[in-house]
């Protein structure tokens, strides 16, 4: 008796983190830059037992394989600032906190800080190269992007 309940409670537990899984991805729907989740279920291993007609295996039901993140381009949304980006393909973007640790990401709803510094929602500093305007090739080192500020005094139009 114990041996056919066994795989009837994995499945039901296996389902139980399978639905938790795309709860998780529904609820996460509309978070810019979320990557949803995949969980794939595996067989546990069964073992043998003796009957009148010979030897039969017996399944002890599924468990959770894993759990895996998907990788793979949202849907592009026009309009907003022109500050904010997406990446198409693989990649993430470079952002680096106050002490200079990297972190990664693929949202990219950023602004210009009061510095002129490209940023996140929490001020992480977006990480970028300068480009040579003829040959758009990289120059330089890695480094955070910034908007230089033109500081000019107004002059009166004379003409017209």
């Amino acid at each position: 008796m114990i041996q056919g309940i066994s795989p009837a409670i994995s499945a039901v537990k296996n389902l139980g983190k399978r639905i938790g899984n795309v709860a998780n991805n529904v609820a996460n729907v509309a978070t810019a830059g979320f990557k949803k989740s995949r969980s794939t279920a595996t067989s546990l291993p069964g073992y043998g037992v003796s009957t009148a007609s010979g030897t039969a295996s017996v399944g002890m039901g599924s468990a959770l394989g894993e759990i895996s993140r998907v990788f793979q381009s949202g849907a592009f949304e026009t309009g907003g600032p022109p500050t904010r980006m997406a990446i198409g393909g693989k990649g993430f973007f470079v952002l680096n906190d106050a002490e200079g640790r990297a972190y990664y990401s693929r949202e990219g709803n950023f602004g210009f800080n009061s510095t002129g510094h490209l940023v996140n929602s929490q001020g992480f500093a977006v990480q970028g190269w300068e480009v040579d305007a003829g040959t758009g090739s990289r120059m330089g080192a890695i480094g955070k992007i910034s908007v230089r500020k033109i500081k000019s005094s107004p002059e009166e139009t004379t003409q017209m």
